[in-house]
């Protein structure tokens, strides 16, 4: 037998609407502490479950939110990390939280969920601007705001974006101070273009310095795809002595390469890193890394979208986090490009993201 409003009420012998304003946190200047422990002790013992239908059809308000993750490159530790971070905040509140890949045409148009057909109250949306903006020309953003959050985001909803410029930057002036023959560049096909961040700042800071851009191009973006690209690379002869990853996972892989052939990190091959998944601490020589914000980005994300609720006719709302480089064994040297490209910003940036980690 469900447990209702009605049973708990019998039970304590009070009005039903006495205990749904205890339930709903609701009546806190007319209903005693006393009743209020007892309803919530009853509602405890008996095993009363609030029924979500009936709630969302009293509110307004399904008490459900989605996130959103592109699918392009399937599940990573970093998306695993996003996550966490965001189940984290939501269950600080009353709010269930779905978490839906997006990789389907038909998804994005539309405030219901393929998994499970239910509606949500908003959506928050991981480097998924073609979706964002999908949902926003459906016209269905009023009564289901979304909010973009990560690398990629899209800049006519409410935002949380995280900025790699610096970090990227950071890192591709601290391995050519490695190195003297120059920073290769290790990222999937579908990375490697023009207007994405890590490339646009590889290659500005690379002619910066006068000095020749390296790729090497992974299959997909994968530890095992980067592990084979970079045995590859060092069978042809052509392995510089510092490496960019264009994520953790790629720099795993490429860390695993390289030990396997007996090449030493970092005295033969320095490696940087992007995003800061906590595996990179716990290599045996632990691998630097560009650090995503990601709780704080997630918990202001939340609050975002919170905000939206509550005031749908508010300016949008544009909040802009950057990432920091953190220096471990994987990079620790120096060598023969630091005036090639140092500045006192520069230098200063560097000193500071060295303070994180060292």
């Amino acid at each position: 037998m469900r447990i209702t409003i009605r049973h708990i009420a019998t039970e304590l012998g009070v009005s039903s609407a006495t205990v749904s304003r205890v339930l709903n946190g609701q009546g806190h200047d007319f209903i005693g502490a006393e009743t209020r422990r007892k309803v919530l002790e009853a509602a405890r013992e008996l095993g009363y479950r609030p029924n979500a239908a009936a709630r969302s059809l009293v509110t307004g308000r399904t008490n459900v939110a989605a996130l959103w993750l592109h699918n392009g490159y399937g599940f990573s530790a970093f998306v695993g990390q996003v996550v966490h971070s965001m189940m984290a905040q939501v269950q600080e509140t009353s709010t269930e939280l779905l978490v839906a890949y997006i990789d389907q045409p038909d998804r994005p148009g539309s405030n219901v969920l393929p998994s499970g057909h239910w509606p949500v109250d908003g959506i928050v949306a991981h480097e998924a601007p073609h979706y964002v903006g999908a949902h926003l020309a459906s016209g269905r953003e009023r009564g289901c705001p979304i909010v973009g959050m990560g690398c990629w985001y899209h800049r006519e909803a409410d935002y949380v974006a995280v900025d790699l410029t610096a970090g990227v930057r950071d890192a591709i002036v601290h391995l050519l101070e490695t190195s003297t023959d120059g920073v290769a560049y290790l990222v999937n096909p579908l990375s490697n273009t023009p207007g994405e961040p890590r490339y646009d700042t590889y290659h500005r800071v690379m002619d910066d310095a006068g000095v020749e851009p390296q790729t090497i191009i992974c299959d997909r973006q994968s530890r095992a795809s980067a592990r084979a690209a970079i045995r590859d690379r060092c069978a042809a002869g052509r392995m510089p002595s510092a490496l960019f990853c264009h994520n953790d996972d790629l720099a795993l892989g490429a860390y695993r390469s390289l030990v396997e052939l007996g090449i030493r990190v970092p005295e033969d091959v320095a490696i940087v890193g992007c995003d800061g998944i906590e595996g990179t601490e716990y290599t045996s020589c632990s691998l630097s890394t560009i650090v995503q914000p990601v709780d704080e980005m997630c918990r202001l994300a939340w609050q975002t979208l919170q905000a939206r609720l509550d005031t749908p006719d508010a300016p949008r709302q544009e909040t802009v986090l950057e990432a920091r480089l953190c220096i471990r064994e994987s990079s620790r040297s120096t060598g023969a490009y630091a005036t090639a490209v140092g500045s006192e910003d520069r230098t200063s940036r560097s000193s500071e993201a060295r303070a994180l980690c060292l």
